[in-house]
Formats: C-alpha cells, structure tokens, sequence
C-alpha cells in the first residue's frame, strides 16, 4: 500500500553524528486530519471506528491524487 512518504522528515547532526528520522507517513497525515473534520462536526455520532475507515479511504483518495501528472 503506498502511504505517500514521510510526512515530516527531518535531519539532525549532533555531535558529528548524522541522525534522520522519517516521522509520520503522508497517509496517516492526511486520515488524521480528515478524522479531525469529521469528529469535530457537532452531529458527529456512532461507530468511530467507522470514522477511522472512512478517514483512511479520504487520504488514499488525496495520495492517489497526488500521483497523477499534471495536465
């Protein structure tokens, strides 16, 4: 499953040392803040679960998106 990459890369140097860290994928990313709408809305009720699902198909929608070419 593609998961769109590290969200928020970062490189560090300390001491000489080279240290990198991926951090969240693209695809949690994107489903995390998609959850963030759907869960803030006040009428938001039921399986939450159901909410998580739906979040993860918005953010493989946005990564499948995002790899189409330009016109």
């Amino acid at each position: 499953m593609k998961d769109g990459g590290p969200a928020f890369p970062s490189h560090d140097k300390i001491h000489n040392m080279d240290f990198t860290e991926s951090g969240m994928s693209l695809r949690d990313r994107f489903a995390g803040m998609a959850l963030t709408g759907m869960l803030g809305d006040a009428t938001c009720v039921g399986d939450h679960s159901d909410y998580a699902t739906a979040a993860y198909k918005c953010a493989d929608a946005m990564i499948a998106e995002r790899e189409k070419e330009a016109p």
